[in-house]
């Protein structure tokens, strides 16, 4: 292990372990899986040293499974979504991204090949500078997942404000426009 690897996780060990105590008592039903940040193999010795942080990972919501993995294998669980940044891996960030070309891997790699003057982003997604893909931190933030019932409200609630946001703009414009 490298010297970053093993200050990672002497940090990260003990946190892991406090999280998994004070939650102990806790329903872990919609819960999301604690993000732990990941680092590419090259960011140690990495010229510069960027770091991402995207919001809530797809998928990210079995928290119970994860904790039983924390508890018979700390360094799986501190080591979870590393195969994202593994590029070696069948499910490495060049695989995630949208058709459109606007999802955050695709935003990550876009702005990596502009850092780094490479003219066509795709070329990142191709592999063609694996060192480029293994030189970056990835983190996430992620939020409490919210009980279905308690969800709809909410979605209500988000509707009302947008279409109250709406009609403001709406009357700024038509007093704007009689003004003129």
């Amino acid at each position: 292990k490298s010297k970053m690897k093993q200050d990672f996780n002497a940090v990260y060990e003990p946190l892991l372990r406090q999280f998994i105590e004070e939650i102990k008592d806790v329903d872990k039903e919609n819960l999301p899986i604690p993000f732990i940040p990941v680092f590419g193999e090259k960011y140690e010795k990495a010229e510069y040293r960027i770091a991402f942080v995207g919001w809530e990972t797809r998928n990210n919501s079995d928290l119970s499974k994860f904790i039983q993995l924390a508890e018979e294998k700390p360094d799986e669980a501190l080591n979870y979504f590393s195969e994202v940044l593994d590029i070696e891996d069948e499910y490495n960030l060049t695989n995630y991204g949208n058709n459109f070309g606007t999802g955050f891997w695709n935003f990550v790699m876009k702005f990596l090949a502009l850092f780094h003057g490479i003219n066509d982003w795709e070329e990142i997604k191709n592999q063609k500078h694996p060192d480029i893909l293994q030189s970056f931190v990835w983190g996430n933030l992620d939020s409490i997942e919210r009980p279905p019932e308690m969800l709809v409200q909410y979605r209500v609630n988000q509707r009302r404000r947008h279409l109250t946001q709406q009609s403001k703009l709406c009357r700024r414009s038509e007093k704007t426009y009689y003004l003129n």
